[in-house]
């Protein structure tokens, strides 16, 4: 029994609405395609959003979460990691 690509991939649709920028979207791109599991990324700036294609076997959407946060970004409810905020380029901080 071979497995079919959809048994193996799952997607998520994480809300990011902390991204600000074209640089938000390259370090959050980044840091997912590093992540175990990741297929491939596409991060939406303007609607806010990153839709990630990856192997359910490997890494979980809370996974996913989790390495979006420690970039210092908000991923759907989990709030960014506070010292990895601070290291953001200014135009990447939430003004205000």
């Amino acid at each position: 029994h071979s497995m079919t690509k959809s048994e193996l991939e799952a997607q998520a649709m994480v809300k990011l609405p902390t991204l600000q920028c074209g640089m938000c979207k390259s370090t959050i791109e980044s840091a997912l395609n590093k992540a175990p599991g990741v297929n491939s990324v596409d991060v939406d700036v303007e609607g806010k959003m990153a839709h990630i294609n990856y192997d359910g076997k490997k890494t979980s959407q809370a996974e996913l979460e989790k390495a979006i946060s420690m970039t210092g970004y908000q991923a759907n409810k989990l709030l960014a990691n506070a010292e990895a905020y601070e290291q953001l380029p200014v135009c990447c901080k939430i003004s205000g």
